[in-house]
């Protein structure tokens, strides 16, 4: 018996010799398995904010995998792709990018408040801080939403001044955004009249519609309710409500 007793003594010992060294110090105070084992999977930031300043941005996620690796975006765009690590000890956590470069803001303090996760670091001496929340799947974005046909049917304006609003009939048209950010509008009868570049804004909820042609761009608030696209401008004391149904 005394062969295997010390076999399993030896094993033992090299695992320990293969982990890190800060796995091996939280594993003696306590601190390492609850938090460690709580940071892989899929989260959608919640809220963040630079010193007293609101910026969340539009549907952000990360994905973070048990082996390491990293992966963010907004919406259905993926735009970071890396590794992760996390210091059981000092409670740090760091993000590398795909070359292997560490955040250059540094490490967050990580912590957990239920379900929660936060971050919290210091960027150019402004406290940020970083709540976010377990997903299933990643979130939709306003450019995510607005892809395909969109149909024209009605139009609402109120007046600030006189708080007096008003409907008006519309000549139906189409509009179509496509995933290649080219939008096309057609007329009642089916005639493209229209065709340029749409962009939606990262950090809030604004349309860009720029025409190939010499018009002017136009910028409008956008907003779904269920499968209605709502587009708002206000010009002076007046705003103005476009109504689309997908079709």
């Amino acid at each position: 018996m005394r062969p295997l007793y010390t076999l399993l003594l030896l094993t033992f010992f090299f695992q320990l010799q293969s982990q890190d060294h800060t796995e091996i110090a939280g594993l003696k105070t306590g601190e390492f398995p609850e938090e460690k084992l709580g940071i892989p999977g899929l989260w959608q930031v919640d809220q963040v904010t630079v010193g007293d300043r609101l910026l969340t941005p539009t549907a952000k996620w990360f994905e973070f995998e048990s082996n390491g690796q990293q992966s963010g975006g907004n919406g259905w765009v993926q735009n970071s792709l890396g590794t992760w690590t996390y210091n059981a000890t000092t409670r740090e956590f760091l993000t590398y990018d795909q070359q292997g470069r560490a955040d250059e803001y540094g490490a967050f303090e990580l912590s957990f408040e239920g379900e929660t996760m936060i971050w919290q670091r210091i960027e150019d001496g402004m406290k940020v801080k970083v709540t976010l929340s377990p997903a299933d799947e990643k979130p939709l974005a306003p450019w995510d939403k607005i892809i395909g046909n969109w149909t024209y049917y009605r139009f609402e304006s109120m007046n600030e001044d006189t708080n007096q609003g008003e409907t008006a009939d519309v000549e139906p048209f189409t509009y179509y955004f496509g995933w290649d950010r080219i939008y096309r509008r057609f007329d009642a009868n089916g005639k493209r009249v229209d065709m340029g570049i749409w962009h939606i804004e990262p950090h809030s909820p604004w349309l860009w519609t720029i025409p190939y042609s010499d018009e002017e761009k136009t910028g409008q608030s956008i907003q779904f309710e269920g499968n209605l696209l709502i587009l708002t401008q206000k010009k002076g004391q007046v705003t103005e409500k476009s109504y689309f149904r997908r079709e």
